[in-house]
């Protein structure tokens, strides 16, 4: 059922059984509880959405990819509500849609989401071992832009399952030009001094200045987090064991 649907059946359910509610007290419990039954319904419904569109082949089957934007946003709004940590989200992940509010003529904010138009993604594999309820691992994220080539960005992540908040650092790049020639590698500048370890890295006051992803959705088979500048983002699962390669 949608949300008002959901809402009238509730309050209809609710009357029926115990009859009208006999003070202000009970009206405002009984609205509450009709309320939170439909955000329930409406919150399943984006969900579906949501992994409709993770699972799909692009094409006319796809749901409306704003539609999509705006189920994430509600599934991150009842997420931040629940306040409850998320399992690690490892594995090689390929991006699917991406998502922004932006403002419109009228100065209103309208949601602007889109398929991504390339083959890109994401991959978070651990230590074997970990001193703390945090993970860190390897970072790898891919994108194969056509023509161009597939390139590559390496580094280290850090993920917080209190706040689930995964910050990394990617500092090693790798190019194929044309998809065909061989690889070429490049060191760019990592967060911190030098002569930082890696895990040392996000104990540093430059730490605070990291490319982080606030995760909301982290099913088997896909998820869904926020970026540092506010947009949307959801990748589903492409293996949860092997990284990619260029």
């Amino acid at each position: 059922m949608n949300g008002i649907s959901g809402l009238c059946f509730a309050v209809c359910g609710l009357r029926m059984s115990s009859g009208p509610p006999r003070n202000n007290s009970e009206m405002k419990d009984s609205l509450r509880k009709a309320s939170e039954l439909a955000r329930s319904g409406e919150l399943a419904q984006s969900i579906m959405l949501v992994r409709a569109a993770a699972v799909r082949a692009p094409g006319a089957d796809r749901p409306d990819p704003n539609a999509v934007g705006m189920a994430l946003q509600l599934i991150e709004k009842e997420g931040r509500k629940k306040k409850e940590p998320l399992d690690f989200p490892g594995g090689s992940f390929r991006l699917v849609a991406i998502a922004n509010e932006k403002k419109g003529r009228n100065g209103k904010k309208q949601m602007k989401s889109q398929y991504f138009p390339v083959q890109a993604g994401v991959a978070y594999f651990p230590d074997d071992e970990t001193s703390s309820d945090d993970v860190e691992g390897v970072a790898i994220q891919t994108a194969r832009i056509p023509v161009i080539g597939p390139i590559q960005f390496r580094g280290r992540f850090r993920f917080i399952p209190r706040f689930n908040k995964l910050e990394f650092n990617l500092y090693k790049l790798s190019f194929r030009p044309f998809g065909v020639l061989p690889v070429i590698d490049f060191n760019l500048k990592k967060a911190g001094s030098k002569d930082k370890e890696d895990s040392e890295v996000f104990k540093e006051e430059e730490q605070k200045k990291l490319p982080f992803f606030l995760f909301f959705l982290v099913e088997e088979d896909l998820v869904a987090a926020r970026g540092r500048r506010g947009g949307w983002a959801l990748w589903r699962l492409e293996s949860k064991t092997v990284p990619p390669t260029i």
